[in-house]
């Protein structure tokens, strides 16, 4: 409440809250600002799932064209740093050690293919350009690897020993397995 002076006249009244009529309907300006602000609070949460140091969603760019090309919705699978054996051109494929709960999607995943040599699968690097490869598991040292096709990628993106690698998986509308892999260099 607040007071005015009329005519020399106090007088007590109820502040009214600024509002508006659209189409026909009555509404409050301030419910409105504070609904807006929320949705915009709300989205920047959503755009930085940050745990632990880690974004769990691609950046923007790379989510842009995953939603662009009717993708899934991104699923972090893991980070890992470039290592020698990951480097080198001679072995040609990148291990990853997933963790619980990414293995049994991955796991799932090459057990949907009827053979041993692991499930054809579309990596698009930060770039958002995709590399064809061969996703399987070695039970011998308990990795996933990426293979036939791992080169082009590395020599693309001039990966070094030492870069770090964060990687998500999504799905194509034809349910084709696809994977987002971000670089971030060392420095």
């Amino acid at each position: 409440m607040s007071t005015i002076k009329l005519f020399g006249k106090e007088i007590k009244v109820e502040e009214e809250e600024e509002s508006i009529m659209l189409f026909g309907n009555r509404i409050l300006l301030h419910a409105a600002l504070n609904e807006n602000e929320n949705k915009k609070q709300k989205q920047k949460q959503n755009d930085n799932r940050i745990v632990n140091g880690i974004n769990l969603l691609p950046p923007k760019c790379m989510r842009m064209a995953i939603r662009l090309g009717g993708g899934s919705r991104p699923v972090y699978i893991a980070r890992k740093q470039v290592e020698n054996s990951d480097f080198s051109l001679q072995q040609s494929r990148l291990l990853i050690t997933a963790s619980t709960h990414c293995w049994k999607l991955l796991d799932d995943l090459i057990a949907s293919e009827d053979n041993d040599i692991g499930v054809q699968v579309r990596v698009m690097d930060p770039r958002c350009k995709f590399h064809d490869m061969k996703l399987n598991r070695w039970n011998s040292v308990g990795r996933f690897v990426f293979n036939r096709g791992w080169n082009s990628l590395l020599k693309e993106n001039k990966l070094e020993k030492g870069d770090t690698l964060d990687l998500w998986h999504f799905e194509t509308p034809l349910n084709q397995p696809c994977f987002a892999i971000n670089i971030i260099k060392n420095q």
